[in-house]
């Protein structure tokens, strides 16, 4: 999204092209689905059909608009490209509120103004909460993909366990930084206390 914003760039790129033809694919025939078990999949094209499009398409601003979906999001990796954006004053805008998917698409609600943080720890505690639920997205969607058989069952309860696991691994990290950060926080009091005092004794002994 820099990159486009950066070049100003008014229409889609090669590389968009020849994804949207070579991985473009039907579930059960259709298009677009949502949050249920997947039937057959089949690519909406041949593959040579790619190759012939990257070699066929105009990235010039001037060229005819050919529209493809360049992105794809789930809500929280939405929300976290809004955030970063916000923060790189790139736009003016922060998610407000965002909903679980209905169908194939999800609703987030946009208001003006840009995230304000404080410290840079409070940005990167909301980006990596961000990153973990997009894991989530992709783990609910995984868990309809491996929906099939007992064979294919077990394996989806072992990725959920996994996931499960190393979001308690997460949380654990979290709180032990949280809790070393107040241990330490009366000893960097006492240090700031104690600099001017080290640093007017470094003087004396210069002076002797």
């Amino acid at each position: 999204m820099l990159a486009a914003y950066t070049d100003r760039r008014m229409r889609h790129t090669k590389k968009t092209a020849f994804d949207f033809f070579a991985y473009g694919v039907r579930n059960g025939g259709q298009h677009a689905w949502g949050q249920n078990t997947p039937g057959e999949f089949t690519f909406l094209t041949r593959f040579a059909e790619a190759k012939a499009a990257f070699d066929g398409h105009d990235e010039s601003n001037a060229a005819p608009y050919i529209d493809f979906h360049a992105w794809h999001f789930t809500p929280a990796s939405f929300e976290l490209v809004i955030l970063e954006l916000g923060v790189l004053d790139v736009i003016d805008f922060h998610v407000a509120e965002r909903f679980a998917p209905e169908g194939c698409e999800f609703i987030a609600v946009l208001r003006r103004g840009r995230p304000q943080f404080g410290p840079e720890e409070a940005l990167q505690a909301q980006s990596l909460d961000l990153l973990r639920d997009t894991l989530m997205d992709a783990r609910e969607q995984i868990a309809f993909l491996l929906a099939g058989g007992p064979a294919e069952k077990s394996l989806s309860e072992t990725i959920a366990r996994k996931l499960d696991e190393q979001s308690a691994y997460l949380r654990e990290i979290a709180e032990v930084a949280a809790g070393m950060r107040k241990i330490l926080r009366p000893l960097r009091a006492g240090w700031r206390l104690l600099l001017p005092i080290g640093r007017s004794v470094a003087r004396l002994r210069d002076r002797a």
